[in-house]
């Protein structure tokens, strides 16, 4: 029995110590995490469970109380937010009569200025980068003027600072950039200079195609050693497709760099890919682009249908011996887009020209 009371009496001491304990713990200092939605998300260290009636955190906002403060939040001791407007903030945390330090923090509308580094061109392709504004950012907005145009190009992106856009058209551009969130927009980065698919000023051959509507006109070159170069192969043994125009009136450039040219015929011909609607399609040749013996032939063809898989043949040319043979497929006649059929086909009929129609 002695030992039973003993027993009991341990027991009372751990119970009023622990009881001791609790009502003498504190709840530690909030930690506010800031979001870029402008939600923050508080914590706070608990030496102790939280009471069974549940933790307050206390707000103020602005000097006042944050309406609906005190929140309950139960046994949390993490909880987020909803977006907060701009201004200054104190969170506290409450256990009975057990306060935690006040923790104060503030949600500015100031945005800084993004810098745009140098633009990566390859071909139509554009690479941005920049380095991340300070502030609150939610996503940026670009702005890409084209010199040549006065038009203004303008897009809404995420939070991301990297940027690659496929397929811009040739010209010259001026870039710029600046951070966004739902109340503010900051002020525009440095503005740089982008030069996109210029055509090269100098070479053995160029042939440019550009037509009048907006179907998918598209130009081909088969090298003499065979090897085709178009949209699906833009790099050839010397020849280069500079640009895929797929929505309308080009140009297509075809290219063979100063000093690459090779031995033998190039067939040079194009393809009604895409939309039925009659379409008057020109291309210029020129060989020895920028030299004083330069020649410049223009070619006119008319095509009605889509056909993707028929060439529409334009010319034959020995670039090295200067020599050009217009090259005029029979109405009707179709020849199958496969190098070897197209190859056997022109170069039967090289030594006699045919009139244009």
């Amino acid at each position: 029995m002695l030992w039973n009371l003993a027993r009991t009496g341990a027991g009372l001491m751990v119970a009023l110590l622990f009881a001791a304990g609790a009502a003498q713990a504190q709840p530690g200092q909030p930690v506010v995490q800031l979001r870029s939605d402008f939600s923050v998300v508080v914590s706070y260290s608990a030496p102790v469970p939280p009471p069974a009636a549940g933790a307050l955190l206390v707000a103020t906002f602005n000097g006042a109380p944050f309406p609906g403060s005190p929140f309950n939040i139960g046994q949390a001791t993490a909880v987020a937010s909803p977006p907060l407007a701009p201004g200054t903030y104190t969170v506290q945390i409450l256990w009975g009569a057990q306060a935690s330090p006040v923790t104060a923090f503030t949600l500015s509308l100031d945005l800084g200025a993004p810098s745009l580094g140098p633009a990566g061109v390859d071909l139509n392709t554009v690479r941005l980068v920049w380095s991340a504004a300070s502030g609150f950012v939610e996503g940026y907005d670009l702005e890409a003027t084209g010199i040549e145009t006065g038009q203004i190009y303008n897009a809404q992106l995420g939070p991301q600072t990297s940027l690659t856009v496929n397929g811009v058209f040739p010209g010259s551009y001026s870039v710029r950039i600046r951070a966004r969130n739902r109340f503010a927009v900051g002020p525009w980065s440095n503005t740089i200079s982008v030069v996109v698919g210029q055509f090269l000023a100098s070479g053995d051959m160029q042939a440019t195609l550009t037509w009048n509507t907006t179907a998918d006109v598209d130009l081909h070159l088969v090298e003499p050693d065979l090897n085709h170069v178009y949209y699906g192969n833009m790099q050839g043994t010397s020849g280069r497709l500079d640009f895929d125009d797929v929505d309308g009136f080009g140009p297509e450039n075809m290219f063979v760099a100063s000093g690459r040219a090779l031995p033998g015929v190039y067939q040079l011909y194009l393809v009604h890919a895409g939309q039925n609607v009659e379409t008057t399609s020109t291309v210029a040749l020129t060989l020895g682009v920028n030299s004083d013996s330069a020649q410049t032939r223009l070619f006119t063809r008319r095509t009605r249908r889509a056909e993707p898989r028929t060439a529409v043949m334009v010319a034959l040319v020995d670039v090295l011996r200067g020599v050009v043979v217009e090259m005029v497929t029979p109405a009707g006649d179709q020849i199958e887009i496969d190098e070897a059929l197209v190859t056997g086909a022109l170069v039967s009929s090289a030594a006699k020209p045919q009139s244009p129609k």
